[in-house]
């Protein structure tokens, strides 16, 4: 039988090209379970699948009354699909109730060319260059999670993960080589392939961030370092992550790199566009302004204060169970709560969030009176949009200073110090 080769697409969308240049994807099936099937069937085809392991793998159990005759019909309707779509050969063939790819027809998997490439690359006696083609091929071979159209089945999620890991392994094998020939675009690029298919994974923003740092985009670095931060918050309640938290020190601590000729090149550097509002920022930086105003103030013997208001369920409060709805609504809350401070708030006043249901502020030049005033009007607002009466906002005030850190009990010693000269 020669009927030219059919190619098959496993990562990302499924999808079947056949040599009469005719083309097939799950979509064009409109069924989740003849995906299943056809895609078990290829991906397992080095054997003959029998009924009871095609059952076990198309549904979960009770899922159907009669699965021997759901499996009878839809065999024997992806048979009639392909036949209409990619030519009249017996592309699935069986015998005693057992189905199988048939294996005279010519078939590629890109996953199985994706497990060559890996081998290849991972091949220690491999030249550098050598072992970056191999995997820069499979990385292209990579277009997203293996089986996105067949659900979560156990057996397509186990070769999702093992895909998915074996490609990361690829991509932290090729940025390592990439560092060592200063190839900074491809890593920028590499990283945020990756990061399309892993939207949380740290180390990946790392790798990005150290490059655009390479390539002296610090600008860009900052914005990846504030949106990575939020992401991972967001959708792992990581706050800080340390490998992050280690990068962005190198961006604070970075020169510009190329000279000013005049010091209002450096002033134009420093304009924000769109001044309105307070100043929202993640906590490492909020932090470090926090510690600046502190030096200040203890410098010009002025006062500033610092307010934390807190987003809390009356119900939970009280000592009851957190539940899954106590958790979204007092993320919606949060929500409501940021745009509460985003128009309540003054330009020069500083806001990160701190916690799960926490938010801080730094007010500038403001009493503590005035400070007490602004969280009261703060609490009116998000009162009045606030429609869960199970929802409550508090807060609390503290004056800005050194006096619980480091940089207090140095100043003491130097005052100390200064005194003793002085006797």
């Amino acid at each position: 039988m020669d009927t030219g080769e059919i190619r098959v697409v496993t990562f990302g969308e499924f999808e079947l090209f056949g040599s009469n240049g005719r083309h097939i994807s799950a979509d064009d099936m409109h069924s989740a379970v003849m995906t299943k099937f056809l895609l078990y069937l290829l991906t397992h085809r080095d054997h003959m699948c029998s009924k009871e392991e095609l059952i076990e793998n198309l549904w979960r159990e009770g899922e159907i009354e009669n699965p021997a005759g759901a499996l009878k019909n839809i065999t024997y309707r992806v048979r009639t699909y392909l036949k209409k779509a990619l030519g009249d050969e017996d592309f699935i063939v069986g015998t005693r109730g057992a189905y199988a790819w048939n294996s005279e027809i010519k078939t590629a998997l890109d996953l199985e060319e994706f497990e060559t490439c890996y081998n290849k690359m991972m091949h220690p006696g491999l030249f550098p260059d050598d072992r970056i083609a191999w995997g820069e091929k499979a990385v292209n071979l990579y277009t997203g999670p293996f089986g996105q159209n067949v659900g979560d089945m156990l057996w397509a999620s186990n070769l999702s993960m093992y895909y998915q890991t074996r490609y990361l392994n690829v991509v932290n094998e090729l940025i390592a080589m990439y560092r060592k020939a200063d190839e900074q675009e491809k890593i920028v690029s590499l990283a945020n392939q990756a990061l399309g298919f892993d939207p949380l994974n740290e180390m990946m923003y790392c790798y990005l961030i150290e490059a655009l740092i390479a390539s002296k985009q610090c600008q860009l670095a900052e914005e990846v370092y504030q949106s990575a931060t939020k992401r991972i918050y967001e959708g792992l309640g990581v706050r800080n992550p340390k490998s992050l938290a280690q990068v962005h020190e190198k961006i604070l601590t970075m020169s510009k790199g190329v000279k000013a000729n005049s010091i209002t090149d450096v002033c134009n550097d420093f304009e924000e566009e769109n001044v309105e509002g307070a100043f929202f920022c993640g906590y490492p930086v909020f932090r470090e302004i926090y510690r600046l105003e502190a030096r200040k103030i203890a410098r010009m013997g002025n006062k500033e204060y610092v307010l934390l208001f807190s987003v809390e369920s009356r119900r939970a409060s009280m000592g009851a169970m957190m539940t899954k709805a106590d958790e979204f609504m007092l993320n919606k809350g949060m929500h409501r709560f940021e745009e509460v401070l985003d128009y309540s708030l003054r330009v020069g006043d500083v806001v990160s969030r701190y916690s799960d249901y926490q938010y801080i502020v730094l007010l500038s030049a403001c009493t503590k009176e005035a400070s007490a005033l602004v969280a009261e009007r703060i609490l009116r607002k998000f009162g009045v949009s606030n429609t869960n009466d199970d929802l409550k906002l508090t807060y609390s005030l503290e004056e800005v200073s050194m006096e619980n850190g480091r940089l207090h009990n140095r100043n003491q010693e130097l005052r100390e110090l200064r005194e003793e000269s002085a006797s």
